[in-house]
């Protein structure tokens, strides 16, 4: 049994909070500075005198300062201070001076968001436009992504998927097979404010004039009209090592792996995503404009890969 107790440290606030301290990403060992994070307010939970029972658990609460969070992870490691004698069982003398840890990751941008594109004959086509490389889910309605000619359920779930080796992989969607949702989904693909009004919600532009087409061999020509959604994300790799430091452990089930930004490639994609309206035919596909940058460094996109995974 843990019970928290009430220390006067002079920091955020006295409610058993030892101290928090911002992780330097930059080495393998776990080295901590001493300062603490500026959007980091208070710890709210569990306060001073709160137990813990055995084998049980308690609710982490905290209050941030939301315009201070970066995009991407942001981890620090909370210290508690415990009467527990039997907190660490490795022996007293590896434990002499230890408190219990937490690490504590924030992740700032954009939640997963969709707008609804229509396009086809009377519009009567459309698709689930997201704020990520995610193409389709099976926990989306009405479709799941894409309904053409009707047909919303065809294309259950699906994502992008950006790469530069079997390890250094960036992808947004649900695992497929242990129904955890989204628990169990791979993240590393990262919604961002739109290049267009920069909110998170990918933005749409009505009757956009994108070409014109005939029908008679040249003799008269139409203008295309179409809905245009633009929208921008980044990658931000999971590191799915069991042991650091060790690829032979790698488990892509270990869900909920920490981010890492030794493998995380740069990767930032400003897409528009074009359904043109009232043409026969280019009635039942949507057209995706994808702009690459190098968000890490001055040169140009190098040595990526894209594919397409779906089911």
């Amino acid at each position: 049994m843990s019970k928290f107790q009430q220390v006067d440290n002079n920091l955020i606030n006295p409610d058993g909070i030892v101290s928090v301290r911002d992780i330097n990403r930059t080495k393998e060992t776990r080295n901590l500075s001493a300062g603490i994070p500026a959007w980091f307010v208070s710890l709210d939970h569990p306060t001073a005198g709160d137990i813990i029972p055995a084998g049980g658990s308690i609710n982490l609460q905290f209050t941030v300062n939301q315009p201070l969070i970066n995009r991407g992870p942001q981890s620090v490691y909370i210290d508690f201070d415990t009467d527990d004698p039997d907190f660490f069982l490795n022996g007293n003398t590896d434990a002499v001076g230890l408190l219990p840890e937490i690490q504590l990751t924030i992740i700032g941008g954009c939640l997963i968001d969709t707008t609804t594109l229509h396009f086809g004959i009377g519009q009567a086509n459309s698709q689930l436009v997201s704020n990520t490389g995610r193409l389709g889910d099976g926990d989306w309605t009405p479709s799941y992504g894409f309904d053409i000619d009707g047909d919303g359920t065809s294309y259950y779930q699906g994502s992008y998927i950006y790469g530069v080796d079997k390890y250094r992989l960036a992808m947004n969607t649900k695992d497929w097979t242990s129904g955890g949702g989204e628990a169990n989904a791979y993240i590393s693909l990262q919604g961002d404010p739109n290049y267009c009004d920069q909110l998170c919600k990918p933005n749409i532009t009505t009757d956009v004039p994108v070409g014109k087409i005939t029908g008679d061999g040249g003799l008269t020509y139409s203008d295309v009209l179409a809905d245009v959604v633009c929208k921008s994300w980044l990658d931000s790799v999971q590191n799915f090592e069991q042991v650091p430091g060790d690829a032979s452990t790698w488990d892509w089930t270990a869900f909920g792996a920490p981010f890492d930004d030794t493998l995380t490639m740069g990767l930032y994609v400003n897409s528009e995503v074009v359904g043109v309206k009232e043409v026969p035919q280019l009635a039942n596909l949507t057209l995706e404009i994808m702009h690459f940058e190098n968000r890490s460094a001055t040169d140009s996109v190098k040595n990526w890969y894209i594919g397409h995974m779906f089911d």
